[in-house]
Formats: structure tokens, sequence, C-alpha cells
């Protein structure tokens, strides 16, 4: 009986320690930053990484392309992300409608 009871301790401390290592394997890859975008960005042969991370869509958009401000025409939810209209303030004139769309990882 006390056999039994130690070999069933073990086997679930194995499966807590296996689950623990798979998350924390799946969080680093998955997390901004992590391994897939590290092997992305040699793949594409990048200098560095630069991964846009706002509070919202607006907020990202202004920190990848590096503008100081832009004007958000539309957005709109769609499965799996948004996609967002808008003008720069560059050019107050002009017909610069721009399209993005971004995906939360």
């Amino acid at each position: 009986m006390l056999v039994r009871k130690k070999r069933l301790v073990w086997i679930t401390s194995g499966v807590i320690l296996a689950f623990t290592i798979l998350y924390t394997l799946v969080f680093f890859n998955e997390t901004p930053g992590g391994f897939s975008d590290w092997r992305m960005s040699r793949a594409l042969e990048l200098k560095g990484i630069r991964i846009p991370i706002g509070k919202t869509p607006e907020d990202a958009i202004l920190k990848f392309r590096q503008i100081p401000s832009i004007e958000v025409i539309h957005g709109e939810r769609v499965k799996g992300g948004v996609v967002l209209f808008y003008k720069r303030y560059y050019d107050k004139d002009g017909e610069d409608l721009q399209v993005e769309y971004m995906r939360k990882t």
C-alpha cells in the first residue's frame, strides 16, 4: 500500500513538472520579443526586433510606424484582429487614407 502511494506521488509530481515546463516554453515562445520573434528576425535577416506594444491599436501604430500622430477614420474588429483606416496629419489637404491590420498575440 505504501509503495502504491509513493508511486502516485511521483507520477503526480512528474505530470505537474511536465506541464510547468511546457507552459513556460509556450509562454517564452509567444511573448513579444520571445523565441518565435527571435527566429523570425533571424530568418528575415533583421538587425533587431521591433515589436509595438500598445494598450490600443492606435498606440501600436504610432509606435510601429514611428509617426507623431494619426487621425483614425474608422476601426473595425474582424476575426483575429482589428482593421484601422487612418490618416496621417502631415498632409492636411490630401487624400491620404491608410489601412492597417493588427492582431494581438
